[in-house]
């Protein structure tokens, strides 16, 4: 009797780690085993980049830069009281009335249809319009002068940029990457006269003796 209560008490030892370690295999992760080390998982992949541009949001992109140059140059031409600020202002205009018939004509000739709506192109309206909303409280007189050059030289530095970081590397069409070469050229001499009126203004307003 008591050797049978001794085989029966061994062979119920031998099944209890057989079920525990069938309960590990089942408990472990898919693809690895009860004994072996969790592996580490490999970081996520980064997010993908934003995709360039396309040729009809690019043109887009460029109308928003001459529409809202046209409106702040026009305005500021009528309430400048220094000739220096008023023909600048007037050279403005009409350099980025050049450039939305320059693109009108692109536009029909590579049938490139300037999409509405275009959240780059209107993110960039508002961003310009917004550089130049604290001279709609301002009266006509030499504050108002240096503030619309000042405002002038921050709204063509930003254009600057965007055409250099986002238009010209996503360009596919020669005609309108020309295009956006002649453009930023009229930038830069823009930036340079901005400046000049500055240093005018400056000179205008130093104290000349005790």
């Amino acid at each position: 009797m008591r050797s049978r209560l001794l085989r029966r008490f061994i062979a119920a030892s031998a099944v209890v780690p057989a079920a525990l370690l069938s309960f590990a295999a089942v408990a472990a992760p898919p693809g690895t085993t009860a004994d072996a080390p969790l592996q580490a998982q490999p970081p996520s992949a980064p997010a993908p980049a934003n995709e360039p541009l396309r040729d009809p949001e690019i043109l887009a992109m460029l109308a928003a830069i001459h529409s809202t140059s046209i409106d702040q140059a026009r305005s500021a031409a009528k309430r400048a009281t220094d000739h220096h600020v008023k023909r600048f202002a007037h050279a403005v205009e009409r350099r980025a009335e050049d450039g939305r018939r320059r693109e009108d004509k692109l536009s029909r000739r590579l049938n490139l249809q300037i999409p509405a709506g275009i959240g780059g192109a209107d993110e960039l309206r508002r961003t310009l319009q917004e550089t130049f909303h604290n001279l709609g409280a301002m009266t006509s007189g030499p504050d108002f002068d240096r503030s619309y050059i000042q405002d002038e030289l921050a709204a063509l530095n930003h254009t600057l940029t965007t055409i250099d970081n986002k238009l010209l590397p996503s360009v596919q069409t020669n005609d309108l990457r020309t295009e956006l070469r002649t453009v930023r050229a009229e930038i830069e001499r823009d930036l340079k006269k901005a400046r000049d009126v500055l240093d005018r203004l400056d000179r205008a307003n130093k104290p000349t003796g005790p």
